[in-house]
Formats: structure tokens, C-alpha cells, sequence
């Protein structure tokens, strides 16, 4: 389903589902590791992810704010797996709750771009909420350094010499982007990633970071159109504390 530059366009024009990302995979080979509780893999798309998981055996709860989104999902998984997957409905964070400790590991790709800083903080909290002791959260952002974004870079790199956070925040991403590949398929208020501010929603929500670093270049994923220097994006994993 994906195009020649390694994406498949969503629904509902907030963004793309990509190939598999190292931090993507890195949340599979958690998967096939024995874990008391399930997944939860937040903006599931079509299943990218959330697939190879119910693959090696997890249970896994695929939420996605796009319903039809979900159903390709369902459509796309084998019938001997869907006792292990659950389908939510809901935007992250608000619409969005579980019970406390519900997940061994949590994966947010690509969808913390789209949410405010205080949307942030509060998604932060529910995740830190919703993880087991000893579970993971692994996340993929954007990040400045994205050849798309490119003409943003000087004003990021003005702004960070006065605000060690949220450095990233594109009001109107069509005063800087030039790539018509991503016009209409991504909102136009953007939050841009660096390794302060994961770091910093890390610290605010009480995880311990056990990874966080740019990733960039087609070897790791990014498609050629939007490669830049290879930090074209941030990965990180987080570690909620055992009790």
C-alpha cells in the first residue's frame, strides 16, 4: 500500500503512515518479549505497527482518531488474531482514558506533531498513568531538521537560544514549507521535535529516559524527499519507574 517514497496517505490529512521506523521496530521486538499486560499503539493508521505486535503474540489496543482508519486495520489483520486486538476510537489525549497501569508498553508515532503544549503535558501524564511499573513508552517525532521544514530551521535556531523548550512550534507551516507532497496532507500548526523538550515531557511526567536521540537518512526509514542531514526526526523510549 505504500507509495514510491514509502508512504501511505490517511484519511483525514493528518499526515501519512510510514514504513517501519527503528523505534517502530524497536516496539516489535518488545512485543515478542513475555509482558503482563497489553499494547496500546496510539494513531495506529492502518496497522503498520500494531500488525508485526499481534504477529509475535501481544495483545494489542489500536487507537486511531479516524474510524475508517481502524476498520482497514481489522480488514488487514488476520482473522486468527483479532481476539487479541482491541479498536478504539478517540483523539489523543482527551478523548482517550484507561485504567491506571493498563499497558507494558505504549508507541506514539508521528502524532505529538499535531497537539498543543498543554495537550502535551496532559498526554504525558495519561501515559505515565496507563503504563505499567517497568513498562516503555516509545515515541517518533518530526523534527526542525526535515527537509520540508527546512526554511524553519533559522527561526528554531534563534528561538532556541532563549527557550530550552517547545522550540519547534510552527504557527502556519505553509509561511516555511515547500514540498507540495505534504500541502494538504498535514495541519498547518505544527509542534517540531527536539531533544530538550522530549526530555523535558520525560522529566514533567515522571519517566525515566532510557533513549533519546535524532534519527534521520533512508536507511533508517525516512523517505529520500524529506531527508535532510539525518535529524530529520527525534526517537526516544521512555521507562516508567518501578514502584
Amino acid at each position: 500500500m505504500f507509495d514510491k517514497y514509502g508512504l501511505e496517505a490517511t484519511h483525514n490529512s493528518f499526515g501519512f503512515m510510514h514504513t517501519l521506523s527503528p523505534m517502530g521496530k524497536a516496539f516489535i521486538e518488545y512485543s515478542s518479549q513475555t509482558l503482563e499486560k497489553p499494547l496500546l499503539d496510539i494513531g495506529c493508521a492502518f496497522g503498520v505497527t500494531t500488525l508485526p505486535c499481534l504477529e509475535n503474540g501481544a495483545k494489542v489496543v489500536a487507537c486511531d482518531i479516524e474510524q475508517s482508519h481502524l476498520d482497514e486495520l481489522k480488514r488487514r489483520a488476520p482473522l486468527q488474531h483479532h481476539e487479541n486486538l482491541t479498536l478504539q476510537l478517540g483523539r489523543f489525549p482527551e478523548e482517550m482514558d484507561f485504567a491506571e497501569g493498563s499497558f507494558s508498553g505504549i508507541f506514539i508515532s508521528h502524532v505529538l506533531p499535531f497537539l498543543s503544549e498543554q495537550e502535551l503535558k496532559d498526554g504525558f501524564q495519561k501515559i505515565s498513568k496507563w503504563l505499567a511499573p517497568g513498562g516503555k513508552l516509545f515515541l517518533l517525532c518530526y523534527s526542525p531538521f526535515h527537509k520540508t521544514m527546512s526554511d524553519f530551521i533559522p527561526t528554531y535556531l534563534e528561538r532556541i537560544k532563549t527557550t530550552k523548550t517547545f522550540a519547534g512550534l510552527v504557527d502556519n507551516k505553509r509561511d516555511y514549507e515547500s514540498n507540495e507532497i505534504v500541502n494538504d496532507d498535514l495541519p498547518d500548526r505544527l509542534m517540531l521535535f527536539d531533544v530538550p523538550t522530549v526530555e523535558h515531557l520525560f522529566e514533567l511526567a515522571g519517566l525515566d529516559t532510557e533513549l533519546c536521540e535524532h534519527i534521520g537518512g533512508v536507511e533508517n526509514g525516512v523517505p529520500e524527499i524529506f531527508c535532510l542531514d539525518g535529524r530529520e526526526w527525534v526517537g526516544a523510549i521512555g521507562v516508567k519507574p518501578q514502584a
